[in-house]
């Protein structure tokens, strides 16, 4: 159960119930396990973002390690040794965050959705955040809550990019655009000067882009480049999580020649791939598409890019034979249909011998690693990093190789 340890006595409301399985809440400890510690945030009770830091630290590792090792065993790879090979990061490492708003006695505050309800818990600190947006949010909260459209915003997404931090402004799905876009780009601005923000956007509740302030345009050093964030990028949740994935990734698939990155994001590898080798970036995200483009031709680089959708366009296995290596880094959803293509490949006249994947849902990564074991692959190497601090969520990065 949730913020609970072994050795807990607790009352528990029961909130879901099926044929096969009971879902609980704590309403009291009656008495605490032997391993419970006190929660470092005093939003811990009531906020959902964190689950686990009731847990001692030999505890918390212990739980994060099994979660790698029961991953690699449904995936039929028993003896890897991941589970060893668990990078911890510090609490105060992540680069991006989304928060709600409440109103509380007539003030505005930063909100995270309460621990299994809709309720909003405000909050003045996040102490999983880089010192960084830590350091800024008391100031966002104080310029947000004097937006004229205050009321109609959804979210509030902060971003700590190298050259600064972004806010993205999200609208409720009732709310109607502003009428008088002019003032709008005029509060936007104000918000962004007094922060001293390098953007902040306002989109609709698609996602779709309604008005932007801009201080210079949120860039990420990749590799050798500085790469431009487009307006609801992907990146991954933790610089120094970036910088070891990008150290495995170029490591594994060393020697290679021929490159494809699937699901490549802002092109976190394809930018240091291609300093070695050919590389080809694909992704469904048009805006992240263009940018790694037109980074790749001002900077000359051996990348060339496409829009695809690998759910429902997978690269099929005849067209994945012009590649020596295959670097794959799906959402949660995994990529079933893609890595079902390449264990197809395996079996081809011209078949990639070195696959690299990475995933922040073991449970998907399991599913899928398990389709390249049956397909005749073998795990070369393996590691994990915790860069979700807190949560029950890992990122596991694992090289499968032939013979």
């Amino acid at each position: 159960m949730p913020k609970s340890v072994v050795g807990d006595v607790l009352r528990v409301r029961i909130i879901h119930e099926t044929a096969e399985f009971k879902r609980g809440e704590i309403i009291e400890i009656v008495e605490a396990g032997a391993s419970r510690v006190a929660a470092p945030c005093p939003y811990f009770a009531a906020c959902g973002g964190c689950s686990l830091q009731q847990m001692s630290e030999i505890d918390y590792r212990e739980f994060k390690s099994k979660i790698v090792q029961n991953a690699m065993k449904q995936a039929g790879f028993e003896d890897s040794d991941a589970s060893k090979k668990v990078s911890f990061l510090p609490a105060a490492s992540r680069r991006r965050t989304e928060f709600k708003l409440v109103k509380e006695n007539s003030k505005w505050s930063l909100a995270y959705i309460g621990n299994r309800s809709h309720d909003k818990v405000a909050i003045s600190n996040c102490l999983i955040l880089e010192p960084e947006l830590q350091a800024i949010l008391p100031i966002i909260t104080g310029l947000i809550g004097g937006l004229s459209f205050v009321r109609d915003i959804e979210s509030v997404r902060l971003t700590s990019a190298d050259s600064g931090v972004e806010v993205s402004l999200t609208l409720t799905r009732t709310a109607k655009p502003p009428a008088n876009l002019n003032a709008v780009k005029i509060e936007l601005q104000q918000l962004a000067d007094a922060a001293k923000l390098v953007r902040v956007s306002l989109a609709d509740n698609r996602s779709i882009p309604i008005e932007v302030a801009e201080n210079g345009y949120p860039t990420m050093r990749l590799g050798k480049v500085d790469v431009h964030l487009p307006q609801d990028a992907f990146l991954q949740a933790t610089r120094e999580a970036a910088r070891l994935l990008t150290k495995f990734v170029k490591h594994e698939t060393r020697g290679s020649k021929h490159i494809i990155d699937l699901f490549c994001g802002i092109g976190t590898y394809s930018a240091a791939l291609c300093e070695d080798a050919t590389v080809h970036a694909v992704d469904d995200h048009e805006q992240m598409v263009m940018n790694l483009r037109n980074t790749a031709r001002t900077g000359n680089m051996r990348l060339t890019t496409e829009k695809r959708n690998l759910f429902t366009n997978p690269f099929s296995a005849y067209e994945l034979g012009k590649f020596d290596a295959v670097v794959l880094n799906p959402p949660r959803a995994g990529a079933k249909a893609q890595v079902e293509q390449i264990a197809a490949n395996a079996n081809s006249k011209s078949p990639v011998k070195n696959i690299v994947m990475i995933s922040c849902n073991p449970a998907t990564f399991a599913r899928d690693a398990k389709i390249l074991k049956n397909a005749g692959f073998i795990l070369k190497n393996a590691i994990a990093i915790d860069q979700f601090v807190y949560s029950p969520h890992i990122e596991i990065a694992a090289h499968f190789g032939r013979l």
